[in-house]
């Protein structure tokens, strides 16, 4: 009687390990899972910032551009240094 129940002790012991073993890999596997989605939306968003960069830099480029034309058409007046200082700037 007393082995029977240090039998079905340990049994159960056994039998909870095993659970246990069970839920860890489950979790370690949910948590494999979420790493590997956090790393490919992060390299979504490394893709998406580089397009928004250079979208950027052509962007400031025209812009440069257009104050040159602009300053190029005005006279030697304050609008004309301003924008001249603003060039010298960049």
């Amino acid at each position: 009687s007393f082995r029977k129940g240090i039998r079905s002790v340990e049994t159960k012991v056994e039998c909870l390990a095993e659970k246990m073993k069970q839920l860890k890999n489950h979790l370690v596997q949910k948590f494999v899972d979420l790493e590997e989605k956090q790393e490919e939306k992060l390299s979504d968003l490394s893709v998406k910032i580089d397009l928004i960069h250079s979208k950027q830099e052509f962007s400031n480029r025209g812009i440069f551009l257009l104050c040159k034309v602009v300053m190029k058409h005005l006279n030697a007046g304050r609008s004309a240094t301003e924008l001249e200082k603003y060039l010298k700037d960049d």
